[in-house]
């Protein structure tokens, strides 16, 4: 489990030469690890790579870690309704979507697949899947909120979604609560968009401790 620990950069004492500073420092320098580091400057004229430049003069070795992105589009589907009850089902259909399997009503004579569409539902023709792997801020994610939002009201579409997945093995997760990697790595969410509501579906981590008997310690 994560050893969690908090630091305030900005306490009034928490500067070079004094003692809580300097065993912070003394502390984090002893680290060797790989870490993942994404920066938007407040000046749109500055190059967010220039971050890499920053780290580099400092000694360290950086690399860029470019964006991964792929799509694929699904034809003469049937698109489910949004009602009340059946958003979990509207979920694992979005699944089917992005594992682009097969969302062809199967019924249970149909031997090469037996998922069915949720109900209601209705012919929509193509649905399209967009996925961009790597690291984004808040800031990222609330624009591509916003121009699904805006794609959906432009084409006339009854709802949209999108699904933000956190790194399974980061040591923080909802409301900076300690994310417990080693026993559960679920750390996600769903936005699904209509034309009158905003639906959450979230991923929570387990915040269960699980005793290692043979040792006598938690987990």
């Amino acid at each position: 489990m994560w050893n969690f620990v908090t630091i305030d950069l900005k306490q009034k004492h928490f500067k070079p030469g004094k003692p809580n500073y300097e065993r912070t420092k003394t502390c984090l320098e002893k680290l060797s690890q790989n870490v993942i580091v994404t920066w938007e400057p407040k000046n749109e004229e500055i190059c967010p790579s220039s971050i890499a430049k920053y780290f580099h003069d400092l000694g360290y070795g950086t690399e860029l870690c470019k964006t991964r992105f792929k799509s694929h589009t699904l034809y003469s589907v049937k698109v489910p309704n949004i009602e009340d009850d059946n958003v979990y089902d509207v979920v694992e259909w979005l699944g089917m979507v992005a594992l682009h399997g097969n969302v062809t009503d199967g019924g249970p004579d149909n031997y090469s697949s037996t998922y069915e569409t949720p109900e209601p539902n209705r012919e929509g023709g193509q649905v399209k899947f967009l996925q961009w792997r790597g690291l984004f801020t808040t800031n990222q994610i609330t624009t591509l909120h916003d121009k699904l939002r805006d794609f959906k009201e432009n084409k006339g579409c009854e709802w949209g979604a999108m699904y933000v997945q956190g790194f399974s093995d980061s040591p923080v997760a909802w409301n900076g609560q300690e994310h417990h990697y080693y026993t559960n790595g679920d750390n996600g969410y769903v936005l699904i968009l209509t034309n009158d509501h905003l639906i959450t579906f979230v991923q929570n981590c387990s915040r269960k401790r699980y005793i290692n008997k043979r040792k006598g310690k938690a987990l």
